[in-house]
């Protein structure tokens, strides 16, 4: 889905995951949980590219076996870093929430800018469905990310 990256593409971004995922992970708590963790990250890092002054954006989202991902394009120069703001700062938390809430993610460099992606493991709402249950275990894998 090609943003527009003045007119809040945020919003947009997280209707698309919703849109999307909704239609393909079916319903219930463990696939509405991943849908609003698809839907922060988005917000995300789409937030970033336009603070780092994109003018070109675009999501994607595809899904295979038991992974989704989200990836998100941008033409801004530069590759996004982890960092730990201080702790009265008001920004820099935002790759830290994708750590926190993506099963991996990582950046890829591209000729015209970027391809920050996150991945999201359907495992939980597989469990679930199935009615496996995780008796009040966190599922997800430890986060990691790829350059």
């Amino acid at each position: 889905m090609l943003l527009d990256p003045i007119a809040r593409p945020s919003v947009h971004a997280r209707s698309f995951c919703a849109l999307v995922m909704g239609a393909h992970v079916g319903i219930g708590d463990a696939a509405d949980d991943l849908i609003r963790d698809a839907q922060l990250v988005a917000s995300e890092l789409v937030t970033n590219a336009t603070n780092a002054g994109c003018t070109a954006l675009s999501v994607d989202i595809s899904m295979r076996e038991l992974l989704v991902r989200l990836a998100i394009f941008d033409n801004a120069a530069g590759l996004p870093e982890m960092a730990v703001p201080a702790t009265l700062a008001e920004k820099g938390r935002g790759l830290m929430i994708v750590n926190a809430l993506a099963a991996r993610w990582g950046v890829e460099a591209l000729p015209t800018g970027k391809v920050v992606w996150a991945d999201f493991s359907l495992l939980p709402v597989v469990r679930r469905a199935s009615g496996e249950g995780d008796q009040g275990k966190d599922s997800r894998p430890t986060p990691r990310c790829q350059a």
